[in-house]
């Protein structure tokens, strides 16, 4: 009789399992690291049509709710408890890495959400994945784009949303502002930045009076293309630096001496930038030029630590 795997081992089976049947419906090549490999299950090989090339990503699978942590019922993510050595590897790593989480339903009824390694920060244990995030057929062009992305080729993402335009311009204000307020309850979490609050302060830089009315509509018919490039984008392009500050702070740090804990104290500099970025998505019609969408973040970053970001503004590239 063989040697009986234990329940982690099984798990772990299914998960990888899982994934390489995804990337066979996907007609992706799937490899298996060696068995010393740290912190991946392997590596899945994605074609582009369009290059005719070949582009790679590396994943680890988790399957069952054991590696889960607890979450309202309604919440629309979960938490996935990871190891923080793994996470510190994948930072390093010069694929990206996608983590998967696999439920452990019978196979007939089994699904996974993803997510990339890159959004784990450094020192945490856990990640969020969200639950719209299915690994299904659906899930292959973003995939695809994050390997180009990291292969230094990547593609303006594809929108597929519909602008918003009201049949009388006088009721734009009030259905965007609608978008708006549900956008911001949703809230946003991007590829690039983590979090990103969508603020009321944007939405006045959007309507500011002193900007032509026709230019508020404009901008504020291309809202559902700005949460879609936020949400899917993979690519940003610093703009400027608005403000950078030097603190001088005082840093403490503990030790133990002969059972008594002894506190010092030094002098330390903190950094503090406010930087602007954008990130752009393409919309194609067949009754207009293609249309650029440019959202601009605001990014504010302590000793280079991104600690908020900010909706700042949309427009149509005209350039």
């Amino acid at each position: 009789m063989g040697k009986q795997l234990s329940t982690s081992t099984a798990k772990g089976y299914k998960g990888e399992q899982f994934v390489r049947s995804w990337a066979a419906e996907m007609d992706c090549v799937n490899f298996c690291p060696d068995v010393t490999a740290p912190s991946v299950d392997g590596m899945i090989q994605l074609y582009d049509e369009r290059s005719g090339a070949n582009f790679y990503l590396l994943f680890q699978a988790k399957c069952g709710n054991s590696y889960l942590r607890k979450v309202k019922a309604d919440s629309k993510y979960i938490l996935l408890r990871l190891d923080r050595d793994d996470i510190a590897n994948w930072q390093h790593a010069r694929y990206p890495v996608i983590i998967i989480w696999v439920s452990d339903d019978p196979p007939g009824e089994r699904y996974a959400f993803w997510t990339e390694a890159a959004r784990a920060r450094r020192g945490s244990a856990q990640i969020r994945i969200s639950k719209r995030s299915l690994l299904d057929s659906k899930a292959f062009p973003q995939l695809l784009e994050l390997a180009k992305t990291y292969a230094g080729v990547p593609s303006l993402p594809k929108l597929v949303g519909q602008p918003l335009f009201p049949s009388r311009v006088s009721s734009i204000k009030a259905a965007a502002r609608k978008f708006y307020s549900d956008w911001r309850n949703e809230g946003c979490i991007s590829p690039v930045f983590g979090k990103t609050e969508i603020t009321l302060k944007a939405w006045r830089h959007i309507t500011r009076a002193s900007s032509p009315q026709r230019s508020v509509c404009h901008k504020l018919s291309l809202l559902p293309f700005a949460r879609e490039i936020l949400a899917n984008g993979t690519r940003s392009r610093f703009l400027r630096l608005l403000k950078k500050d030097v603190e001088k702070v005082r840093q403490t740090y503990e030790v133990q001496d002969n059972d008594a804990p002894l506190i010092y104290s030094f002098p330390a500099e903190e950094t503090s930038r406010r930087e602007l970025h954008a990130l752009c998505g393409i919309y194609r019609s067949s009754y207009r030029t293609n249309l650029i969408v440019e959202v601009v973040v605001g990014v504010l970053r302590v000793n280079n630590n991104i600690v908020r970001t900010t909706l700042y503004g949309v427009h149509e590239q005209t350039k």
